[in-house]
């Protein structure tokens, strides 16, 4: 009985751990968050993206090692399961009904901000396909980000004279 009760305590343990929400997960390790939003069970297209989107064809990429990872079934009749599932990205999701969906958050100044949402993913994409895909939509993001950024500033002895102090440089010689 009391091994019975060790094992039970572990199980919602478990449980309790993976109903984190995906944002405290991703600002602990300052990634990311890709969520691949789905219809019902029944949407072929959606399984086939899942697939690739689980695949370790993708985790192994850039991008899947760039994000942490979520999936929201939206479906009419769910199950507890898929409830407690859904429960860890439902606090960031931004809703879609163009499924299979992937929303791209950034994680800025501790805060995640989403900089790109995906839509109609073709069930024909591979985990491969997809990390590049997702690799090339966040170096567009950092592209822009990198046009808004400010140059640093520089050290007062490492910068040029004007031509006012070189004249009078010149001057005083």
């Amino acid at each position: 009985m009391k091994n019975m009760l060790l094992i039970l305590a572990a199980i919602i343990a478990v449980e309790v751990r993976s109903a984190q929400s995906i944002d405290s997960e991703a600002l602990r390790a300052g990634k990311g968050v890709l969520i691949l939003q789905c219809g019902s069970d029944w949407c072929v297209s959606g399984n086939a993206v899942r697939k690739a989107f689980d695949s370790n064809a993708f985790a192994k990429s850039k991008a899947g090692q760039q994000y942490v990872t979520a999936v929201y079934d939206d479906m009419e009749n769910m199950t507890d399961d898929v409830r407690a599932k859904n429960q860890v990205a439902e606090s960031i999701l931004i809703r879609t009904r163009r499924f299979p969906a992937i929303t791209c958050y950034a994680l800025v100044n501790k805060e995640l901000c989403v900089f790109a949402q995906v839509e109609n993913v073709p069930g024909s994409v591979t985990g491969e396909k997809l990390g590049k895909a997702i690799a090339k939509v966040t170096a567009m993001k950092d592209k822009a980000e990198a046009l808004f950024k400010k140059p640093p500033p520089q050290s007062p002895l490492r910068r040029r004279p004007t031509a006012t102090v070189r004249a009078l440089t010149y001057l005083h010689r």
